[in-house]
């Protein structure tokens, strides 16, 4: 997680909480990568490795066993609690959405980076990847971790890359080995960013930009909806109930309604 601008320019009450709220390095790093595959009708897939061919064929099970084409990358975004309350819209979290397929098959996929390790989901549902930031083990138990807010968004574009291509660049640029680390710009925007400029077939991904949905749509604006959460998690991810959400986009609109749950329809071409 990382906030555009650093702290300069905010009071030093803003900069003291800024600081406490978002260290600039990590303790907790491990160079691992928790790879989960969300299933419907069995125990949902986890693991978690250092190992760079593990890591290849754990990410190559999560995907089937197959090579999938992707066919849309998108950079989503989803506020820092605290954070955004101090600096507003510059304060959020970078996530990276994929859009795969295999013949008729479709598969969504997260990669994101955290202060402890990468996180890289991958289900057939959207709301499976993107309404979770990963899975904490609980005793015997692993459990999923909800996001506070649905993600918004940013930057999207298409792709002729595959899933093979993009296990083979993480692997080779060792996005792993490289701990979280504000001050060296080793954060989840970074991250994000490398992942997207690869993926895409012309746009780039432009993280200093304070408002980075004028990208996704000339004159847009991102309308996010309040959320009721409770149960802290890493990361800063509570539980929550998403009350609705809304993205405008130039002169189109797509709307996404809850009652109590969460949806992410908003973000999935239909």
């Amino acid at each position: 997680m990382f906030f555009a601008g650093g702290s300069r320019g905010y009071s030093a009450a803003s900069r003291k909480l800024i600081s406490k709220l978002l260290p600039t390095t990590s303790s907790n790093w491990s160079n691992k990568v928790q790879i989960i595959e969300y299933k419907e009708e069995s125990d949902d897939w986890v693991s978690e490795h250092d190992d760079d061919e593990i890591i290849f064929g754990c990410f190559r099970a999560a995907c089937g066993n197959k090579t999938l084409k992707i066919s849309k990358v998108s950079v989503c975004r989803t506020p820092i609690e605290g954070l955004a309350k101090v600096m507003g819209a510059e304060a959020y979290h970078a996530i990276v959405l994929v859009e795969c397929h295999s013949n008729s098959e479709k598969k969504w996929m997260t990669l994101e980076k955290n202060d402890c390790q990468i996180v890289i989901q991958v289900s057939r549902s959207l709301d499976d990847v993107l309404l979770r930031c990963g899975i904490m083990r609980l005793r015997y138990k692993y459990r999923p971790i909800r996001r506070e807010h649905v993600p918004t968004k940013v930057v999207s574009d298409e792709s002729e890359k595959t899933t093979d291509d993009l296990i083979r660049f993480f692997l080779k640029e060792g996005l792993n080995k490289e701990p979280y680390n504000l001050v060296a710009g080793n954060h989840c925007k970074k991250f994000a960013k490398i992942i997207f400029d690869y993926i895409a077939k012309t746009r780039k991904y432009d993280y200093e930009l304070k408002e980075n949905a004028t990208i996704l749509a000339k004159g847009g604006t991102v309308v996010s909806s309040a959320v009721i959460g409770s149960g802290a998690g890493p990361a800063g991810a509570v539980a929550g109930a998403v009350v609705g959400a809304a993205i405008t986009a130039g002169a189109g609109v797509a709307v996404a309604e809850a009652n109590m749950g969460p949806t992410t329809d908003s973000l999935a071409e239909k």
